[in-house]
């Protein structure tokens, strides 16, 4: 609710979502049998407004955190982030900066009631980085090599 008051969307819309959302399930029947599913909180994949909500959600997060002088430096702006849809890449110039720039991002998440999965987490490094452990609050992220974005 914070995040749309801090957005200025109507209340009248927030609680219409609200209700929309409230005790919906989705179906499906492989092999002929029906499978109830509840559906809960988080991104719905396929719906209109998920991008919108996540942008707002994000939007609020990104004004509590002090990241002016942690990115890089492209055609003289400094860059912090990418996004894509509902993935957000976070850019640094090190492994410490990089640690602590996810530790205040899943801090500023919880604090806004979103939840950042530590397991679809990934690390990415150029040749120039040597070989560290990547954690967060004791949870090994994962490091990968490349990755194929498919939207």
């Amino acid at each position: 609710m914070e995040t749309h008051d801090s957005q200025r969307v109507i209340t009248q819309y927030t609680m219409i979502l609200r209700e929309l959302y409230k005790n919906l399930t989705a179906k499906t029947s492989p092999f002929y049998n029906d499978i109830n599913i509840d559906v809960r909180r988080g991104v719905r994949q396929g719906d209109t407004i998920s991008l919108k909500l996540f942008t707002a959600a994000f939007q609020n997060v990104r004004q509590i955190l002090e990241w002016d002088n942690m990115g890089v430096k492209i055609d003289g702006r400094q860059s912090h982030h990418l996004r894509f849809h509902d993935d957000i890449v976070l850019i640094t110039q090190n492994i410490s900066q990089a640690e602590r720039k996810l530790a205040d991002f899943h801090k500023g998440c919880g604090k806004n009631g979103l939840r950042l999965y530590l397991t679809k987490t990934m690390f990415m490094k150029n040749e120039l980085v040597s070989f560290a452990p990547f954690t967060l609050n004791g949870t090994n992220i994962s490091t990968c090599s490349s990755y194929a974005y498919l939207g």
